[in-house]
């Protein structure tokens, strides 16, 4: 029985294996064919400083996201602008982004983007992007990495730090520092630095999931995984499923009303 259970899960391991490297390899062709396409030689022309490939690889896995609305109008806003000021030779415009959320929101999934975003657009300078604390970036942050990913923004020794990151933020004006925390800390954060009153920084605020959301990431990951659902397996079946399991002290809203009765007019197969 050991042997078989070896066996069966050597096999999900490897099926697993295949399905997320049939993915990678989708998105793969699909950056390449979205680089090659006329609106990116286009922008490879008129712009200089772009990483068109950069770029293309950013915006793909933009649109391949579920949910996070916000990021996507906060990172098309900075795309226009980053675009429209390179064409004319225009300084580019960097300023920081303050990002609240709850746990599990995907904060450090945006941050990461918008860092990703910037460089590729030739906003901010380096290859990489830094990611430290508040109370470490004193120490962490280099002149020739201009993307840096803040954390950390509720620790004890917050309000000795704040001083300090209002230098660092004097000291490296191209950089674009993205703080990521708690509503509570991030505002804390934005009352307590003196270069946010004198330069407002961009907000980005990620709402919680939606449970048709959480069906959709559920669905995605069940097929990169090299699962496979019944053809009567609708996303009302699956949000209903979820749903179940929440807490119901947690009540959550839904656009569609009853998910038990609506489920049997959606058999629809998860995408």
């Amino acid at each position: 029985l050991a042997a078989r259970g070896r066996g069966l899960a050597a096999r999900a391991r490897a099926r697993s294996e295949a399905g997320r490297a049939a993915a990678a390899s989708a998105r793969m062709a699909e950056v390449a064919a979205r680089a090659c396409s006329p609106a990116y030689r286009d922008l490879r022309r008129r712009c200089s400083g772009l990483d068109v490939e950069a770029l293309a690889t950013v915006d793909t896995e933009l649109e391949a996201l579920v949910g996070l609305a916000p990021l996507k109008a906060l990172c098309a806003s900075l795309r226009r602008d980053a675009l429209a000021r390179s064409a004319v030779g225009d300084t580019a415009d960097v300023r920081c982004v303050l990002i609240s959320g709850a746990v599990g929101t995907g904060k450090k999934t945006a941050a990461t983007l918008i860092c990703r975003l910037l460089r590729a657009l030739g906003v901010v300078r380096g290859s990489v992007t830094t990611e430290t604390t508040l109370d470490q970036m004193v120490l962490d942050v280099r002149r020739d990495v201009g993307a840096v990913v803040v954390d950390g923004l509720g620790a004890p020794s917050v309000e000795a730090t704040k001083q300090k990151a209002d230098a660092v933020l004097r000291n490296f004006p191209t950089h674009c520092f993205v703080f990521v925390g708690s509503a509570s800390d991030v505002e804390a954060l934005h009352g307590g630095v003196g270069h946010f009153r004198r330069r407002e920084p961009s907000r980005l605020a990620l709402p919680s999931y939606a449970p048709a959301e959480i069906a959709s990431m559920a669905a995605v990951q069940l097929l990169e995984a090299g699962y496979s659902l019944a053809p009567n397996v609708g996303r009302r079946s699956l949000e209903a499923a979820l749903l179940s399991t929440w807490p119901r002290e947690c009540p959550v809203k839904t656009s569609g009303g009853d998910l038990a009765a609506s489920d049997a007019r959606d058999t629809s197969p998860l995408p």
